[in-house]
């Protein structure tokens, strides 16, 4: 029983340490979850672009007609900056490749970017603070808003 258990073990042990080097030598550039499609990135300032890769893989970052390239550090830890853009309207690709894949964020664009945190009392308009609220316009629900994500 215990020449079993002893081998099952020691089985177990290479399976584990084979399964944490594999997984290294073939990871897959990536990208930090704050980046997606339809993203919005600061105008007129730097913004930079990071995630993960293996250690010492090239990285190549592309949006806009720039295209800035870095290496993965030891802990296989990535971040480029693009340089400062203009806003605009007109979604582009942001592209992100490595050595064994590439990543395509779709309609990217340049704009102002706002960040709102609160409570769910931010949903309540100004003006009828301590109003019910009986009826919303419709173009509250269907306007036309397509610049604002």
């Amino acid at each position: 029983m215990k020449h079993t258990r002893r081998t099952l073990l020691s089985i177990l042990s290479a399976a584990a340490i084979l399964g944490t080097f594999s997984s290294h030598s073939f990871a897959e550039v990536k990208l930090t979850k704050a980046f997606t499609d339809n993203a919005v990135l600061q105008r007129d300032v730097p913004v930079c672009v990071w995630g993960t890769a293996d250690a010492g893989e090239k990285v190549t970052v592309s949006f806009s007609g720039n295209s800035v390239e870095t290496t993965a550090c030891d802990t296989g830890c990535w971040k480029v900056q693009l340089p400062a853009m203009p806003g605009t309207f007109e979604g582009k690709d942001l592209t992100v490749k490595g050595a064994t894949n590439e990543i395509v964020l779709k309609n990217v664009v340049v704009g102002e970017v706002w960040i709102c945190s609160g409570q769910s009392n931010m949903e309540q308009p100004l003006n009828s603070w301590g109003q019910a609220r009986l009826s919303c316009s419709e173009e509250e629900f269907t306007g036309d808003y397509s610049f604002i994500r």
